[in-house]
């Protein structure tokens, strides 16, 4: 380090010359420019002071906290100044940095009152008692008194909020654009005890299918199925159902009430308690009357006098379908029983026809057109 050292009678301007002790023992108000160097320790009886300070400051002392820079963070840039172990001392945290921007801690942050901030970064999982009208909810979530929750729209199907928490929402489960495949995932409750778990939609089936016992179809194709008494399904070769014809196929047919159709086909060799639907299907008729296509068996006295039964037009009743006419006073002899078609219709091309024989009978068929046909007398 170099020393300027002065020795001798030095003029300066505007003063009397002399040494420098002289000048620096002149107690008014001096200004010295450049820069003056001491070799040894500044003592001043009533203060120093200087717009800046050099050097590391170890040696300054009766220096106040507001202006002390006393071991700055080991001369570490950013640190945040902090109060030492005594009231003259300051130091340079070594946890907690300041950029400008980001105040940057390493350790806890713990505060008496609150902590307000416009956002929160990391996992926050050690930050306690925030309500959510302190925190940003986004669109997911909402303020429902004082407690978090989710926010869900009511009309999609997913987690929706209940009145009493949170519930499975299921409503567009349906929909024509929903689709259910193995690898979907369920939320289930594991015993009922609130334990949730994750499951896919394979292992529900599985664990449904092992708890039922899902009888399988028996046969081919079109047969009718049936219990066999065991609690499974069986079929029958005899019982068949033809849906594009709508035709059910057996061998026999028994009811312990009443079997109805529009239309019987066949000769009916095997059809029993059969009667023409009306309750005069065999009663007496003693005078004149109308036949229905109802009837079937009609029974006629005409002990009293000659008995008319006229018929109906043949195109009401069915292709095929028979009348029976019974003369049950046994006086057709004497008093005949007289069987008159519908108009200009013919009874195997006859006006009418006459049962004149006691205990008589005659049976005739209507074509369903217009027309009838004798096909048993007695």
């Amino acid at each position: 380090m170099a020393y300027n050292i002065l020795k001798g009678d030095v003029e300066f301007s505007g003063v009397t010359p002399g040494s420098i002790e002289d000048i620096v023992n002149d107690h008014s108000d001096q200004t010295i420019n450049g820069t003056k160097t001491f070799s040894q320790m500044v003592t001043a009886s009533s203060g120093v002071s200087a717009s800046f300070y050099y050097g590391d400051g170890s040696n300054l002392q009766n220096v106040s906290v507001a202006s002390a820079i006393t071991g700055y963070g080991e001369h570490q840039p950013n640190r945040v100044v902090i109060g030492g172990s005594s009231p003259t001392e300051i130091s340079g945290a070594v946890s907690m940095t300041y950029d400008g921007t980001t105040l940057a801690l390493t350790g806890n942050v713990s505060a008496s009152a609150n902590i307000s901030g416009s956002g929160f970064y990391g996992d926050g999982h050690e930050l306690t008692n925030i309500g959510p009208t302190s925190l940003k909810l986004g669109n997911g979530l909402r303020d429902l008194a004082d407690n978090l929750e989710l926010r869900l729209d009511s009309s999609d199907s997913g987690l929706q909020v209940g009145v009493g928490g949170l519930k499975i929402h299921l409503q567009n489960i349906s929909g024509s654009t929903f689709s259910l495949s193995d690898t979907d995932e369920v939320l289930i409750d594991v015993g009922g005890a609130g334990t949730t778990s994750m499951t896919d939609m394979n292992s529900i089936y599985l664990y449904v299918s092992g708890k039922l016992t899902i009888p399988t179809v028996d046969g081919a194709s079109g047969r009718i199925q049936f219990s066999d008494g065991a609690g499974d399904l069986s079929s029958s070769p005899n019982l068949t159902f033809n849906s594009s014809t709508s035709t059910l196929t057996t061998t026999n047919i028994t009811a312990s009430s009443h079997v109805s159709a529009s239309t019987f086909y066949g000769d009916g060799s095997n059809l029993s308690g059969i009667s023409g639907g009306s309750s005069t299907s065999i009663n007496v008729f003693t005078a004149s009357f109308n036949v229905l296509n109802t009837y079937d068996v009609v029974g006629i006295s005409t002990s009293g006098s000659v008995v008319t039964a006229s018929l109906p037009g043949a195109s009401s009743l069915s292709s095929g379908q028979r009348l029976v006419f019974k003369d049950v006073g046994g006086s057709g002899s004497v008093n005949n029983l007289v069987i008159e078609p519908s108009g200009s219709e013919k009874i195997d091309g006859a006006s009418s026809l006459k049962i004149t024989n006691n205990w008589g009978a005659a049976t005739i068929v209507s074509d369903g057109v217009g027309q009838y046909f004798i096909i048993g007398t007695n």
